[in-house]
C-alpha cells in the first residue's frame, strides 16, 4: 500500500468515525472533510467535534493518531511513524458482496459498492436502506390487499 492508499483510508476512517453524515459521503468528500476539519482535530480540547462524534472514543483515537502524524511530519525529526490504530477497509454487506460477485450480478454490485460507475467521488450506495425500502413498499401492498388475498405461502 502506498502513503496516499493509507492516508485514504486513514482519512475515511476518521470520517466514519466522527459519522452524522459525514460517513455517508464520498472517499472524496470525506478526505475533504478531514482537511477542512484540520485545526478542529488538531486542537481536540476545544470539543467543537468530540461533542458531535457519532462514535466519541473511535473518533478522539483518531483524533490523537492523526495529532502525532501531523506532528510528526512537520517536526524536523520527521520520519517513521508508528500506528496501532487498526483502520477498517469497507466491509458493509460483506457476504452480499461476495455473493454479489460470485453470482456476477453488476446491478446487485452496484447497490453494495463493489462495482462503480462515477469512480471515487461517487456517493456509496445504502444497501440496508434499499432492503429496508423494499420491504416495506411490499408490506404496504399486501396491507392493501388485505386479508383475504391470495397468498403464495405454504399452509
Amino acid at each position: 500500500m502506498t502513503i496516499n492508499q493509507w492516508v485514504v483510508h486513514f482519512y475515511s476512517y476518521g470520517a466514519n468515525c466522527y459519522g452524522n453524515g459525514v460517513d455517508k459521503l464520498s472517499r472524496v468528500r470525506k478526505i475533504k472533510w478531514v482537511s477542512d476539519n484540520h485545526n478542529n482535530i488538531m486542537d481536540l480540547n476545544n470539543g467543537i467535534l468530540t461533542s458531535k462524534a457519532k462514535n466519541k472514543y473511535l473518533f478522539i483515537a483518531f483524533a490523537l493518531e492523526y495529532q502525532k502524524i501531523q506532528t510528526a511530519i512537520t517536526s524536523e525529526k520527521a520520519g517513521f511513524v508508528y500506528t496501532q490504530l487498526p483502520i477498517q477497509l469497507d466491509a458493509t454487506c460483506n457476504g452480499y458482496q461476495h455473493l454479489s460477485m460470485l453470482c456476477r450480478d453488476s446491478d446487485l454490485g452496484k447497490n453494495l459498492n463493489v462495482s462503480s460507475q462515477g469512480g471515487r467521488d461517487e456517493t456509496p450506495q445504502d444497501f440496508y436502506g434499499l432492503l429496508i425500502n423494499k420491504i416495506t413498499q411490499e408490506l404496504h401492498e399486501q396491507i392493501k390487499a388485505g386479508p383475504n388475498a391470495s397468498s403464495n405461502k405454504d399452509p
